[in-house]
């Protein structure tokens, strides 16, 4: 297995383990009587007043710089822009976010990482890869957030140059978005994501070490 699939499978059965005993404590603790509202479509502004914040730490400032720029140009509209370090004190509530990054550059994307929001870091999607996905009111507020990610800044870039594109074609109320493209080491991941989803597969199934790592394997393939 390549050094970036065995990176990624790591961090997944590490992050499982860490989910398992916050689903065992939460079961513990508390019972959902009602699920939360999914609010499918994230809206961008209304009536020229913005009601979402571009999100983004240093790395991804002239990226973010670039978004905002073309989304004014292209609807009249001016986004505001906060650092992921201020994000917590400064940001509206409720409000929209698009997130710029990854888990390891943005505070914003690093909570919901380890949340299980989404995958996106510095070995997932890979090296000029990107993903392009709506997390769907994450904290029950109301508010979406809009990950703009990728592995490197040339990923990120794509991803948000696929995000003005969907602008042009919905305007200010975006549908659900749901976008990934691997980057370098593709071949890989789809190799191996054709072994492992193979539906004559044999499973382990004494060790649950292995069955945990089998399953999370096979999870984040699909995904992928």
């Amino acid at each position: 297995m390549g050094s970036r699939l065995a990176l990624l499978i790591s961090a997944v059965v590490i992050l499982g383990v860490s989910l398992e005993a916050q689903i065992s404590f939460a079961q513990e603790s508390r019972q959902i009587s009602r699920l939360k509202p999914l609010h499918l479509a994230t809206q961008l502004w209304d009536s020229n007043r913005p009601t979402a914040t571009i999100v983004a730490g240093s790395e991804c400032q002239g990226i973010a710089v670039d978004l905002q720029r073309s989304i004014k140009r292209l609807t009249g509209v001016l986004l505001p822009l906060v650092p992921d370090v201020n994000a917590q004190r400064d940001l509206p509530k409720p409000g929209n976010l698009i997130a710029l990054g990854h888990f390891g550059n943005n505070r914003i994307l690093e909570r919901l990482y380890y949340r299980w929001y989404m995958v996106v870091d510095g070995a997932q999607p890979g090296a000029g890869g990107y993903v392009l996905q709506t997390i769907h009111n994450p904290d029950a507020e109301g508010a979406n957030v809009i990950v703009v990610g990728g592995s490197d800044m040339a990923g990120v870039r794509n991803s948000a140059q696929r995000l003005v594109e969907r602008i042009k074609e919905h305007g200010r109320l975006l549908p659900r978005l749901f976008e990934v493209e691997l980057g370098e080491g593709k071949e890989e991941v789809l190799a191996r994501g054709e072994q492992v989803l193979e539906p004559k597969r044999e499973w382990p199934t004494v060790h649950p070490m292995e069955i945990q790592q089998a399953i999370s394997e096979a999870g984040t393939l699909y995904v992928y």
